[in-house]
């Protein structure tokens, strides 16, 4: 095993040591409770500050943390939404997002700004002299702009513009309790891995034991070089969010082999969460999981304190495996178990069956290691289901050779599943018996997915039935027809051995058979792609209906390519003009943006509104709409692998509920904003130049909430008596119009 060397240097550590040591004031005063906290994952991003709470409510007064001044202030429908950057006068910056109002002094050279552009988004930078403030001065109010929930976004920056945890100055919150350890996952990082005999990835459940200790409820064994990730989140008590931890250490025998502290990071390395929350896991429905490996290819990020990468290559036998998840107060969990390292795992394999005395005996041999003496069995029907248990008696047994007896069934279809454990006490894959096979029978084409790992690649064979006899697989390259091993894992499913990916990049086609005659149950052309770092490279449908574009530096490391055509799923508000493509693997993460570029339909009208939109989420998303007409092609760049297609959007933009509402009658002091909703659920709206409000054909710069899905005009005078039209045109970004009107009258005081 390799030791580990740990690493922040003098000036690092000084330098982090004078950031952190700073005397703030808490930047609100609706209580230190945290939403969430720093480094937490963001699609996309690191969370990069803290979120505090304000009851569920806008319009907190918003304080300077520190002495300093007003560097920029920022509008904008998404992200932050208003936000207020201040720099301190001890260097660092201090963000403050998701506002609803600026303080009164930035409100003018904002409306001049927007007056200046004629819109809603703004960003405007401040020399030191024009807005200087003093600690626990009101600079803002808190809101919901940019986001789904009331609550202040607030970050601390040192001078590069880095941002680090506010929670290592002085602010500091009450937290008592230990993060929760939920599970760890066992990830293959080489084609000859593997976990509990098995070369998918593995999950074991872990649970509280007493004193802040935790345990799995699953032995573990391993076969070659794994990975580690670890399913945790940290509490506070009486509240109900889950927090990312501060802290994660991994010990293998008292040597540190991984360590993250979430101090600090770059914002040119925030696109590397996907490496260190495992993106394969999130992918496949498992949730996050901090990954305590990583890339060699990468760099490492700073929150990582060992040299070390993380990779488990053990030696042969017994050792003990510690990760220690600690919140920013020091409170630490613990999980601690026991990992087993073979040479191999034990592998059971049919040498025979017969009828002896009315009943079945089989003959197995043990290949790789030892087996418990216990064994059990059940009989399964040919679609795989069981339909009895089976008792088994065992009559010899030892360090090679199984001979078993079992009750002779009905002659039927079925097979007998016997299944063992390996001395360590993990099941093993079962070996399955076909006592009175009927004739071969016509079996439909098997599923055949494959399965994308860090460094492998293998494929899954799913057969509605069972067939008749075990089968084959064959991987056809340009030099050679490969017969594949096999691993029967059920009744009706099967493993293709793991690979290394480059292999891939070269199979032209696969074949599944049945042995004896040769019996091709499927034949299927392969069109894959190894898709490398530092080479640029190109994936393409057989008709180039579809073409991806990898520019260099797309991938973190090898990754194959291969695309599945789908029939579209339906597009309300549009059609489609052609089948979706799955462009794969899912399960991996991309370094940067990639472009994919949809072949037009040949009719003149057919790509008016036309753009590729992804699927995610059961509804569509737009990608982007760029129209090389002369290419006769639409493109678009996208950062994730996923489904895709070429839609139209055939239907305007949504607006609704507009405030006064038509035909209304109002007292002026009643109307102090102007309001709509405005939604459009297929293209979108891009940003607020997408909308124009209108009062009494006076153009108004309206501020627009795209997450919300609502534009808004605050009135700085009351409404005069009498009859007013507020009008409201939303276009989406596929050209659609909506426009809608609302007539009100407002009433005269009466003395």
């Amino acid at each position: 095993m390799l030791r580990f060397l740990l690493f922040i240097t003098g000036g690092l550590a000084a330098l982090l040591s004078s950031a952190y040591s700073q005397n703030y004031i808490w930047p609100i005063n609706t209580g230190r409770y945290l939403t969430s906290t720093f480094g937490e994952y963001r699609p996309g991003h690191f969370h990069s500050g803290i979120d505090i709470k304000t009851n569920y409510r806008c319009g907190y007064p918003v304080y300077a943390t520190a002495d300093g001044y007003i560097w920029r202030v920022l509008t904008s429908p998404y992200g932050y939404g208003k936000a207020v950057y201040l720099k301190l006068d001890d260097g660092n910056l201090a963000v403050y997002g998701h506002l609803d109002r600026f303080g009164d002094r930035i409100v003018p050279h904002l409306r001049a700004e927007q007056q200046r552009r004629q819109r809603y988004s703004a960003d405007i930078y401040f020399n030191p002299r024009q807005l200087p403030v003093r600690r626990g001065e009101i600079i803002a109010y808190s809101g919901d702009t940019g986001t789904l929930h009331p609550h202040l976004h607030f970050e601390i920056r040192d001078a590069a513009n880095r941002p680090f945890n506010p929670l290592n100055t002085n602010l500091k919150i009450d937290d008592q309790t230990i993060p929760t350890i939920s599970a760890v996952a066992f990830t293959p990082l080489t084609p000859d891995s593997r976990i509990n005999g098995s070369s998918l990835i593995r999950i074991f459940p872990a649970h509280y034991q007493a004193r802040k200790q935790f345990a799995l409820t699953d032995s573990v064994e391993v076969c070659g070089i794994v990975g580690i990730s670890v399913k945790t989140y940290d509490t506070v008590r009486g509240l109900p969010n889950k927090y990312a931890p501060y802290r994660i250490t991994l010990t293998v025998d008292s040597l540190v082999l991984f360590r993250a502290v979430y101090d600090t990071f770059d914002f040119a390395e925030t696109g590397l969460i996907s490496l260190d929350r495992d993106y394969q896991l999130r992918q496949e429905g498992n949730g996050h999981f901090n990954r305590l490996w990583r890339l060699d290819s990468v760099p490492p990020l700073p929150f990582y304190k060992t040299s070390h990468n993380g990779w488990l290559d053990l030696t042969t036998g017994r050792h003990t495996a510690q990760i220690d998840v600690s919140d920013h107060n020091g409170n630490t969990a613990t999980l601690r178990f026991p990992i087993q390292s073979v040479e191999s795992f034990p592998v059971l394999t049919l040498s025979g069956h017969g009828v002896a005395d009315a009943r079945l005996k089989i003959d197995l041999l043990i290949n790789g290691g030892d087996i418990r003496p216990e064994l059990s069995g059940r009989w399964i029907n040919r679609y795989g289901f069981e339909s009895r248990a089976a008792g088994l008696t065992i009559a010899r047994l030892d360090s090679s050779t199984i001979t078993l007896f079992t009750d002779w069934p009905q002659p039927g279809d079925e097979w007998l599943e016997i299944n063992a454990l390996a001395a360590k006490g993990n099941a093993i894959q079962p070996v399955y018996v076909n006592p009175s096979p009927p004739a071969q029978r016509p079996l439909p084409e098997p599923q055949v997915t494959w399965i994308h790992y860090p460094r492998s690649m293998m494929g899954q064979i799913r057969f509605r039935e069972a067939p008749v006899g075990e089968i084959q697989f064959y991987l056809q390259t340009h030099d050679d027809l490969y017969s594949l091993p096999l691993i029967r894992t059920t009744g009706t499913e099967w493993m293709v051995t793991p690979l290394a990916r480059d292999i891939w990049d070269h199979a032209l086609a696969f074949e599944v058979r049945l042995p004896g005659e040769p019996h091709l149950i499927q034949r299927q052309t392969l069109r894959m792609t190894a898709i490398k770092p530092r080479r640029a490279a190109m994936s393409a449908t057989a008709d180039s209906a579809l073409v991806v574009h990898w520019p260099v530096g797309s991938v973190f490391d090898t990754l194959v390519c291969w695309i599945d055509p789908l029939p579209a799923p339906p597009v309300a508000g549009g059609k489609a003009l052609g089948p979706a493509y799955r462009i794969n693997p899912l399960s991996q993460p991309l370094a940067r943006k990639i472009t994919l570029s949809f072949k037009t339909p040949t009719r003149p009208d057919s790509t008016k509104r036309a753009g590729i939109y992804q699927w995610s989420e059961d509804k569509w998303s737009l990608a982007g709409m760029d129209d090389s007409s002369a290419s006769g092609r639409v493109n678009a760049r996208t950062d994730q692998l996923g489904i895709f297609g070429l839609l139209q959007d055939e239907t305007p933009p949504l607006i609704t509920d507009l405030f006064p509402g038509n035909g209304g009658r109002f007292r002026a002091a009643d109307v102090t904003q102007l309001k709509a909703s405005v939604k459009d659920d297929l293209s979108g709206l891009r940003d607020d130049r997408s909308i124009q409000m209108k009062l009494d054909d006076r153009l108004l710069i309206a501020e627009y909430h795209g997450v919300q899905h609502y534009v808004r005009f605050f009135l700085t005078e009351a409404l005069s008596p009498g009859d007013h039209t507020m009008e409201i045109t939303a276009v989406d970004q596929a050209g659609n119009t909506a426009r809608q009107l609302s007539r009100f009258t407002i009433l005269t005081d009466r003395p």
